[in-house]
């Protein structure tokens, strides 16, 4: 099993390394703004190869011995991280994007059967996939944050959904993580990284569920979904439009103000997340919404310490 692993890994670093040729000749690259968490331009996009890497384990299920992964779900993926990637090349109208997300979230609902529960929970899932995905996609603002996050994430999912075959997407990260995990990061992983990710992740969370009839599972997005939530209420109180751009996430403040290294905190979300999950896979849901209230808890009083208010 093993084999068909280190042979992924070697395909990722050629996919990678030809974005890189791609991504300097057409010029796509994130140049600092004042939003920025970093200070020289950087590759914008190695974050393409999440999707392609999936899609190609999907595509040739046959040669790997399953067919688990659906046509359907391959084309959830590619018809997201189209629209993503153009967003990363050039300016997309927003409308455009929103009908592409909702067209793929539509297909992420028949796919795992949420659309079998009636109207008001598959409108309740439209608007928590769609926000989770912004949000996956908003908490990717420092080096190593989305790949050593998504390894933890991934990782659980790896164990609690074997039959989805994300050990390939857990070498993909691995593959970007040698390119952005440090100091000063060769490539971001672009919306096209992030919101690919976070699209393949809702769908296995929504699996997980409707399949086990258990809610814990949302859980297993707890830190991102404290950071994301909490951020936005403390922007509603402020009067600000939480729809523009900012640098007022906790993690973006310990980087950034308080001059902490992107890897250093880009590792505490994931620890922490990491002691939340094996809390949610061991654990009732009781146990897990104690878990993810302590953390909650811990989030807050740091930002007081901190005074973000």
């Amino acid at each position: 099993m093993l084999f068909k692993e280190i042979i992924s890994f070697g395909i990722g670093i050629l996919i990678i390394q030809l974005y890189f040729i791609v991504a300097k000749r057409f010029g796509i690259i994130d140049k600092p703004s004042d939003r920025s968490s970093h200070v020289v331009p950087t590759l914008r996009g190695g974050g393409i190869l999440f999707p392609l890497m999936y899609m190609l384990v999907g595509i040739t299920g046959v040669y790997f011995g399953y067919q688990d992964i659906s046509f359907w779900f391959v084309l959830g993926i590619f018809l997201i991280a189209t629209i993503s990637f153009w967003d990363d090349v050039a300016t997309l109208s927003p409308k455009i994007r929103v009908i592409v997300h909702l067209l793929s979230v539509a297909i992420l609902i028949w796919q795992t059967g949420i659309y079998e529960y009636g109207f008001l929970i598959v409108l309740l899932s439209i608007i928590l996939i769609i926000g989770s995905i912004n949000a996956y996609n908003f908490m990717d603002g420092i080096n190593g944050i989305t790949a050593l996050y998504s390894l933890v994430v991934v990782g659980s999912l790896t164990y609690l959904l074997p039959e989805m075959r994300l050990q390939y997407l857990l070498v993909a990260i691995i593959v970007f993580a040698i390119y952005n995990v440090r100091k000063k990061a060769v490539c971001f992983s672009g919306d096209v990284g992030s919101v690919s990710l976070a699209y393949i992740i809702a769908f296995c969370i929504s699996k997980l569920m409707v399949n086990t009839q258990e809610i814990k599972w949302i859980f297993l997005l707890g830190i991102y979904g404290i950071d994301s939530i909490v951020t936005i209420l403390y922007r509603l109180k402020r009067k600000e439009n939480i729809f523009k751009p900012h640098r007022t996430h906790l993690y973006q403040y310990l980087a950034n103000e308080k001059g902490m290294s992107h890897v250093s905190v880009s590792l505490i979300y994931s620890v922490a997340q990491a002691l939340l999950s094996c809390v949610v896979i061991t654990g009732n849901f009781a146990n897990a919404l104690i878990a993810f209230g302590i953390a909650l808890v811990i989030y807050l009083a740091v930002r007081l310490k901190l005074g973000l208010d």
